[in-house]
């Protein structure tokens, strides 16, 4: 079938007008050859010359053969200028979708371009060069501002390398003088890094929470980067260029400044590996400690461990190949570098333990802080093996921490029942009474027997509450009793009425606690009568203040001469 020159390979296109154009070589050769056997034939005969018009036989031939070659000029500029579509130079696209538009114009004439005819393919082909000069313009202006937007030699030297990827012939020349630029950036950079060496070498600047060692050696090898990297690009990209002159002046000032900034960083390497062996007291001391002033534990946590740990993950990131790397990092490193999210949660879980500890220790009432020192010395004790044996390279965290958590859930268990039952049964109960209303005095002034009445009836309904109130604070303080005998095995001791001296001992502190509620029941009566008087204090200070009558009684004056007598007298 027919296939216009758009719709095959460019590769065939091409194979084909060399097809063309070797044929009308071959065509011309052979032409030329006959000719001249014609003529020597012509002359040895003396016969007329041979007289054949060339052009008339091969004008038009020879016309398809140039609109052939613009044809192919044209296929690969565009498969040259391709490579933008394909970049993944930023930015670059907008001027690729350019290149692309004029190419899709280009191929929709709808005139044949294979006709020599068509004069109008000269003048397209005439606006296609034209606009890929435009094309080219762009590409140089785009250049110059990926350029001016770098701030380093090494990242021009690697946008110059992908600039040359691009193998667009007329950039070479631009090219050529972005490296002149570089070396000269290149130069103010090494001196700039001497200065920074010189000003901050006995406290550089360090990233923030990196420990000192490794901030330092991490800081002297991006200063070392920063010389070496362009240095090394530029032998790669331009051999020649350390053979000149000024370039043997720059070289040496490098190395020069190279050998300074690598002693210091062999320095530092040597003081990290010394400082290795420092985690080893703290990777062999004991989970706990204990306060001597005052009794608290507190989590046995070596500040050098963590920071082992992180100088190995920056030490490691800055390691040139993995020979430094098994230099630099020794087995104690990578094993601190690998467990350290483990030590971190054993660190947070004990955190938890010794809080959880110390809040329940301290929200014991003084009253019961003798009769459950034996659920807190249980506690005690499955602590002490984080305080003797428990260390933090041990292998049996786990049990530790199942036996203590058991131990402290128990005590949790026990002093919830006991602050239940003392805040909700004891506590409001006592406070209640402290509240209760024994007199209600009357409104109105009533007599004698009237308000003995009312009294007495208040007195005898409080009186009731108030016993049912004692009776049972009487029985929460026997449960609670109940309770701490079951928990120190003793229930059954109390009622065989064992008399060994652990027996003695928490009989004495149940009397205590008898003791100390008794009294608090007395002092609750004590504040219920107070609050009565008070009561009837303010009410009749309320009632003259108010401006009516504060009369309390009404009284019968008698007239017995020659006496007069009160009903009912002043000493009733």
């Amino acid at each position: 079938g027919k296939y216009r020159v758009w719709e095959q390979e460019p590769s065939v296109i091409l194979r084909k007008v060399e097809q063309v154009e070797a044929l009308h070589q071959c065509y011309v050769k052979h032409f030329q050859q006959n000719k001249l056997k014609l003529q020597e034939a012509s002359q040895d005969t003396g016969q007329g010359e041979f007289e054949c018009s060339e052009m008339y036989i091969f004008g038009k031939l020879q016309s398809f053969c140039k609109r052939l070659q613009k044809i192919a000029d044209l296929i690969k500029k565009i498969q040259l200028y391709n490579v933008l579509t394909t970049s993944r130079i930023e930015g670059i696209d907008a001027i690729g979708a350019k290149f692309n538009g004029i190419v899709q114009n280009t191929k929709k004439r709808p005139y044949d371009i294979l006709d020599p005819r068509k004069l109008d393919f000269d003048k397209d082909f005439k606006k296609f060069e034209d606009d890929m000069h435009d094309i080219e313009d762009k590409i140089v202006v785009f250049m110059d501002s990926c350029f001016g937007k770098v701030r380093d030699s090494y990242n021009a030297l690697m946008l110059v390398n992908r600039f040359k990827e691009l193998q667009l012939p007329f950039l070479v020349h631009c090219l050529n003088d972005k490296y002149v630029k570089i070396v000269d950036d290149y130069e103010n950079e090494v001196e700039i890094v001497r200065k920074v060496y010189m000003r901050e070498k006995e406290s550089p600047s360090l990233a923030k929470n990196t420990p000192n060692i490794a901030g330092r050696i991490q800081w002297v090898r991006l200063l070392i980067s920063k010389v070496m990297d362009p240095a090394t690009r530029l032998q790669q990209d331009v051999p020649t260029l350390f053979d000149s002159k000024v370039g043997k002046a720059l070289m040496k000032s490098v190395n020069k400044l190279l050998i300074i900034l690598t002693e210091y960083d062999q320095i530092w390497c040597q003081r990290w590996l010394n400082s290795i062996d420092d985690v080893r007291f703290g990777l062999n001391a004991t989970l706990l400690v204990r306060q001597q002033s005052t009794g608290r534990l507190f989590v046995n946590w070596d500040e050098k461990i963590p920071e082992i740990a992180e100088s190995t993950k920056v030490i490691r990131r800055n390691c040139r190949d993995e020979e430094e790397e098994a230099r630099l990092i020794p087995s104690l490193a990578k094993e601190v570098f690998s467990r350290i999210d483990y030590w971190k949660s054993v660190k947070d879980r004990l955190n938890v333990i010794v809080n959880k500890f110390e809040k329940l220790r301290l929200s014991v009432p003084v009253i019961f802080q003798e009769i459950t020192n034996p659920f807190i010395n249980k506690v005690n004790n499955e602590l002490r093996e984080g305080l003797l044996y428990v260390l933090w390279n041990s292998l049996n965290h786990q049990q530790f921490f199942g036996r203590v958590e058991k131990a402290i859930d128990e005590l949790e268990i026990i002093l919830s029942k006991v602050s239940d039952i003392k805040e909700a049964r004891i506590d409001s109960e006592l406070k209640k009474m402290s509240e209760e209303f024994i007199a209600d005095l009357p409104d109105q002034p009533s007599t004698l027997k009237q308000f003995i009445e009312k009294i007495t009836k208040g007195a005898a309904e409080a009186g009731s509450s108030l016993g049912k109130s004692s009776e049972k604070v009487r029985l929460a303080v026997l449960e609670l009793i109940k309770l701490f005998a079951k928990e120190n095995d003793m229930l059954i001791k109390l009622e065989e009425n064992d008399m060994t001296e652990s027996t003695e001992n928490f009989r004495l502190m149940i009397d205590e606690i008898f003791n100390h509620f008794r009294d608090r029941l007395r002092e609750s009566l004590v504040k219920c009568v107070k609050f009565n008087l008070d009561l009837v204090k303010k009410t009749c200070e309320r009632k003259q203040r108010s401006g009516f009558s504060s009369d309390m009684f009404i009284a019968n004056v008698n007239l017995a001469i020659p006496n007069v007598t009160l009903e009912p007298s002043l000493d009733r």
